[in-house]
């Protein structure tokens, strides 16, 4: 699968995402997809870290401004996955928890046969956080599909390649 042909979609947020996070806590929830290729067998946890453990300058700062905006609490270290904590690894399935005095964050990432899907479930705590929301989503819906896909492009093991 070349890079090019690699490409998250928008889809439903899947039940087993639900199932996992009790959405009904939640005033936000979104999902994106992307086809993986036949045979790929690779954790929930690993697709999360080559999501959310930016490499480079560059993904590092944009991670460091989207976390400034966010206001998420750091996590307790050794459970750590950039600004998340793994709440809960399977082989199929991760959560990863965000929390702070703006926001409640959870992003469910699936590892299925043939498809990697990420959840976002997101609570605002309180009327001016809920404004802001808006315009954050704007940017997730972009960059959401694109850590999907730059995972993919990079298939966790070769860490120095995310």
């Amino acid at each position: 699968m070349a890079g090019t042909d690699i490409h998250a979609v928008a889809c439903a947020v899947p039940k087993d995402a639900r199932d996992l996070v009790l959405p009904d806590r939640f005033e936000y929830a979104d999902a994106f997809v992307v086809a993986l290729p036949p045979g790929t067998r690779i954790a929930a946890e690993d697709w999360a870290r080559a999501m959310f453990m930016p490499r480079g300058l560059a993904k590092r700062a944009f991670a460091g401004a989207w976390n400034a905006v966010m206001g998420l609490e750091p996590p307790p270290n050794g459970r750590a996955m950039g600004p998340f904590e793994l709440a809960s690894a399977k082989r199929e399935s991760a959560i990863l928890v965000g929390e702070g005095e703006r926001y409640r964050i959870r992003l469910v990432v699936l590892a299925a046969e043939g498809s990697l899907t990420l959840a976002t479930f997101v609570q605002s705590r309180g009327r001016a956080w809920r404004e802001l929301l808006r315009g954050i989503l704007v940017g997730h819906r972009r960059v959401a599909p694109r850590l999907l896909e730059r995972a993919v492009a990079a298939k966790p093991g070769r860490l120095d390649s995310y």
